[in-house]
């Protein structure tokens, strides 16, 4: 009776443990992938042994692993056996799932010289560890890359308070400090860079757009490129975005209009980003134009020269000859207006033979300039060198001195008092005339 007492009094106790027994060898229940692949090896055969006798405080982590979405990497018992969960997949590449329950110095070899230390630190100081931006050389897919990872190392106690593990918590951060760079470098790029959205509105300028414009960042953005165009370019730019480009990039030319009424030409290169903002470059090409401007005027020089010869070989007549000698001479100078003047051999005089875009005032003062043997009349004929000086201004400025005097002159007669005009000994100068009667 007491035996079948007691044994009901223990039918509940081993009914528990049964329990416990079954909930013990299905504690992982989640995790994704890695939770799965977890669950259904045979972990017996390893240093970590079965599933269901992994000690509590490692339960506990492994299932903290595998549920978190953030990468992370548990490293336990002696070896260091790595056990990571989904997150943590792609870092591993081609080598999951092999790197699963591996010695993580032979499932990521190329990066233990640099985690080997860190996590020997950790076991033997007890203490964490925390590295951002850690420049690591990473073999994925078959080759070596460079990749860069912020780590956490920190160590993970057992029931009875020694360090049985490392959970690692890791992100790579390769894509952010390659933007970081590239945004860096646009920053610093000689040429502009203008982010704008759906409707065309500026979201982002860097140094070198502001100065194209002329602008303050806070001046451009919110604004559109339209407001910095003509009209023809407007319609031009409109039409090139309506028509479809295999690349998705679209390379065209414009001028640009400043708010102080000058002008820039642009070479810009434009691109629709995924986020549906659009990316534009633009190049100042104000010297390239240059350059082809003088190109064209030098190929109209030589056009105006065949020209000439061609004169010469018909036998033209002399005014056409020298007109055309003359226009070719403005194409080479790129002037506006010019003219051609002869001496008279017999008579010395300077004659204007040829002229273009000159005015009719300025003609007649050739006219009386050439009419002796002036100046220039000697230089043409000595070969020399005339520079003629514009005098305007002086000649206006003795004007207004001289009738200033006058205006001093009718002043000072006007006075009825006696007038002295002292130098800086104070001896008399000048003196009023009409009122010395000391």
């Amino acid at each position: 009776m007491a035996d079948q007492q007691k044994e009901q009094r223990s039918t509940p106790v081993r009914d528990k443990a049964r329990s416990l027994s079954r909930v013990s060898n299905d504690w992982l229940v989640e995790g994704g992938e890695l939770g799965r692949l977890i669950r259904g090896t045979d972990w017996s055969a390893t240093a970590l042994g079965p599933l269901q006798r992994w000690p509590q405080s490692m339960r506990t982590v492994v299932s903290l692993v595998v549920e978190n979405e953030f990468p992370m990497l548990l490293l336990w018992g002696p070896e260091l056996l790595g056990l990571y969960n989904d997150a943590c997949r792609t870092m591993f590449a081609d080598r999951h799932p092999d790197a699963l329950g591996r010695p993580m110095r032979e499932a990521w070899p190329e990066l233990w010289p640099h985690c080997g230390p860190v996590v020997a630190a950790v076991l033997g100081s007890g203490k964490a560890r925390f590295s951002q931006d850690v420049r690591l050389r990473v073999r994925r897919h078959g080759r070596l890359e460079d990749a860069t990872f912020t780590l956490s190392e920190s160590p993970v106690r057992t029931e009875d308070g020694r360090i049985g593990g490392v959970l690692v918590t890791l992100q790579e951060t390769s894509a952010e400090i390659e933007r970081d760079r590239l945004l860096r470098e646009i920053e610093l790029a000689p040429d502009g860079y203008f982010l704008s959205d759906a409707e065309g509105h500026y979201v982002e300028v860097n140094d070198a757009g502001c100065r194209m414009l002329q602008c303050t960042r806070a001046e451009i953005l919110g604004r559109t490129a339209w407001d910095f165009m003509s009209e023809a370019d407007q319609v031009r730019l409109r039409q090139l975005h309506e028509t479809p480009q295999p690349t998705g990039i679209r390379r065209f030319e414009l001028t640009l209009r400043r708010p102080d009424g000058s002008e820039l030409p642009l070479d810009v290169h434009t691109r629709l980003l995924p986020n549906g903002l659009r990316q534009s470059i633009a190049r100042d090409i104000s010297e390239r134009k240059a350059q082809e401007r003088e190109r064209q005027l030098e190929l109209e020089a030589m056009e105006r020269l065949h020209q000439v010869s061609t004169l010469f070989l018909h036998g033209q007549d002399s005014d056409a000859l020298l007109g055309t000698i003359l226009e070719a001479a403005m194409a080479i100078a790129g002037a506006d207006f010019g003219n051609i003047r002869a001496v008279t051999p017999r008579t010395g005089e300077l004659k204007m033979v040829a002229q273009r875009n000159f005015p009719d005032w300025w003609l007649e003062l050739g006219e009386q300039a050439g009419a002796g043997h002036g100046s220039s009349a000697r230089a043409l004929a000595q070969r020399a060198q005339v520079i003629v000086e514009d005098v305007t201004v002086r000649k206006l400025e003795q004007r207004a001195i001289q009738e200033a005097n006058a205006t001093n002159e009718s002043l000072i007669a006007a006075m009825p008092d006696m007038l002295f005009q002292l130098d800086g000994e104070l001896r008399i100068v000048r003196h009023h005339a009409d009122r010395m009667d000391l």
